[in-house]
């Protein structure tokens, strides 16, 4: 039987900010649908879907994938998202004023094996922080649809990681962050692409005659 899973994405302008919704599967055969919040050692809180409320199982009471999953979750979250980490101005006498962030969501498509990714959101927004202070955006959540299980490969859209840049009031970039890290290499590509949703290829070099899989997203 193949099952159908729901990520629901809202970027905060901070690294890990990408939120996956998961079906986890105990070994009684209860399921709960949640996403990871933190984990330590062989805790692993999470917040239900249905209401939202926080609780800490331990992992071992899983089936094998989610302990997978979880040990996967554990390397792309080394600080365990225990809160997103906003835009800071470290000065401490000048003001970081009109200036302009550009928050870019991406996702794959699990049956390409070209390795294009998607551009589920491309958002420019203002900054202007004070001294010693900080700020935190985030965009509309996206939600994505993908299958898994079976006899079929999986299928359907997964998240990817994100691209932020802040550039000065002339343009100038002051600080790009990404992830994957080596997303940041293409500053130039990212900022002349067109509205989103669209496709790149890993050089984010647009994909004019590819199709967005829009059947499995939802904004």
């Amino acid at each position: 039987m193949r099952s159908v899973r729901l990520l629901v994405l809202s970027f905060l302008i901070a690294p890990l900010a990408l939120a996956d919704t998961r079906v986890f599967v105990s070994l009684a055969g209860t399921l709960l649908e949640a996403e990871i919040t933190a984990v330590s050692g062989d805790n692993v809180t999470l917040k239900r879907s249905s209401d939202q409320q926080t609780l800490t199982i331990n992992r071992k009471t899983l089936c094998k994938e989610d302990s997978t999953y979880i040990a996967t979750w554990v390397a792309q979250h080394p600080d365990q998202a225990t809160g997103p980490a906003p835009i800071s101005n470290q000065e401490v006498n000048r003001d970081l004023q009109n200036a302009r962030g550009l928050a870019l969501i991406l996702a794959k498509n699990t049956s390409d094996r070209n390795g294009d990714l998607i551009v589920l959101q491309k958002e420019e927004f203002d900054i202007s922080i004070r001294p010693q202070s900080k700020m935190v955006h985030t965009t509309q959540p996206v939600r994505l649809t993908y299958f898994v299980g079976g006899d079929s490969p999986d299928d359907g859209v997964k998240s990817y990681g994100y691209v932020l840049i802040i550039r000065d009031a002339a343009g100038n970039v002051l600080h790009v962050e990404a992830s994957p890290d080596t997303s940041a290499k293409f500053t130039k590509e990212i900022l002349a692409l067109p509205d989103a949703p669209c496709m790149v290829d890993r050089e984010f070099k647009l994909k004019s005659k590819t199709d967005v899989p829009l059947s499995y997203i939802s904004f």
